[in-house]
């Protein structure tokens, strides 16, 4: 099925099921998708903070929205009717709609809730006044406005709703994700829905001055004691900071930003009311070195490559949690050797006209034996993958490039 076939098909689902319960995450990408179920569905949102299955009737058709791929299994034996829209990786099935299922990159490329505004897009041409809350989505999770996005910001254009980064000719929209985000971070997570929905924008922007004035004292703080942060995590794949002392709900925006100030993977632990919460941020550079903060979290929570988060339910397990995550972020980055032996007919022709561009890689040896291809790839995990990839295509081109002739 093509990407735009199960947009389709996914409108179909929810009209039919229609009245149902949204369960949303209760971050900016969370809420303007639950924004947009609401603005089109006779549904009734509730935002989590983390996915309690606990706390949702089972009776009634869920849509999930933001969150429930890496918890798929235990909605499957809960819920006898749901949808989950969601752009996290993770598990994928009949009743789940994920960019990552048709190889587009829900990390970069596309929100859930531009992902939810294409669903409703499917349904008529009049709800392309609700792009901008797509846009919302995109730019809270740090997304770019091109490609499978870039959709998106068309109609935004295209309708009127966006015109010189103002939306509907009054909200900067930059400020706009930024007053959701605020009212996110600051637990108002009604207020944050208000907002994307036009209403009570003047308090958002409160919330939004309070945000800053807190996020700046901690950032001063944790790049007072970077030094002291640097000797704790000697010899580790990751900074790991854990402090008492900094807001626990502004932990991801501080990951974040010292992330790409210091060009680290930072892992941020604060204490909540309900146990020990986990932000991890990493640097594209990094990711591509083969770190995947999503993966290193398995057990303990989930999400991207260069963005993650986890739970502990009490300080004890907090020297479990960083020996476990280090050694996988360890082992993701430890220079690894791949042995290539490719069966080739005429492998010395393909060889003559076979380009390989070794740029970024530690070695690469490559040579024709007989009718086989046979190299040897060293480097960082990341990088052995991508330059052993692109061998083969490099191969399978040669060959055909030979058979054309």
């Amino acid at each position: 099925m093509e990407f735009s076939e199960a947009l389709t098909r996914a409108s179909h689902i929810l009209k039919e099921a229609q009245p149902f319960q949204v369960i949303t995450h209760g971050d900016p990408d969370g809420v303007a998708a639950g924004a947009v179920a609401t603005s089109v569905f006779d549904c009734e949102v509730f935002i989590q903070k983390r996915l309690d299955l606990n706390r949702i009737d089972p009776s009634q058709f869920t849509l999930f929205l933001d969150l429930g791929s890496s918890q798929l299994n235990e909605i499957k034996k809960g819920f006898k009717n749901y949808f989950v829209i969601d752009h996290h990786p993770g598990e994928y099935g009949e009743n789940v709609l994920n960019p990552w299922m048709y190889n587009i990159d829900g990390t970069r490329m596309l929100s859930t809730a531009a992902t939810l505004y294409l669903v409703v897009k499917q349904m008529g041409d009049e709800y392309r006044k609700l792009s901008y809350l797509g846009l919302v989505g995109a730019l809270g999770d740090r997304q770019a406005l091109e490609r499978e996005n870039e959709e998106v910001l068309k109609d935004a254009l295209d309708s009127g709703v966006l015109r010189d980064d103002i939306l509907f000719g009054e909200y900067n929209l930059y400020e706009f994700v930024d007053v959701v985000n605020a009212c996110c971070r600051n637990s108002k997570k009604e207020l944050a829905l208000k907002v994307c929905l036009l209403q009570e924008y003047e308090e958002g922007k409160k919330e939004l001055e309070k945000y800053r004035r807190t996020f700046q004292k901690d950032l001063d703080y944790l790049i007072n004691r970077w030094d002291a942060i640097e000797q704790e995590n000697k010899g580790r794949a990751a900074y790991y900071v854990y402090d008492t002392t900094i807001t626990a709900k502004y932990a991801g925006e501080l990951a974040t930003f010292l992330a790409r100030h210091y060009k680290k993977t930072v892992i941020i632990l604060v204490e909540d009311s309900e146990g020990i919460k986990i932000s991890g941020r990493s640097v594209p550079a990094l990711v591509k070195e083969g770190i995947h903060l999503g993966k290193a979290f398995t057990g303990f929570g989930g999400g991207h490559d260069i963005a993650a988060g986890a739970f502990l339910k009490s300080p004890g397990m907090i020297e479990t949690f960083i020996q476990i995550t280090n050694e996988r972020l360890h082992h993701m980055i430890t220079p690894v050797s791949v042995t290539l032996d490719i069966p080739v007919k005429d492998a010395e022709k393909v060889m003559k006209v076979l380009t390989i561009d070794n740029k970024g890689y530690t070695n690469i040896t490559i040579k024709a034996v007989e009718n086989h291809i046979i190299g040897k790839v060293e480097g960082r995990p990341g990088t052995v993958k991508n330059i052993t990839d692109d061998i083969i295509a490099c191969i399978i081109s040669a060959v055909h490039m030979m058979e054309e002739e």
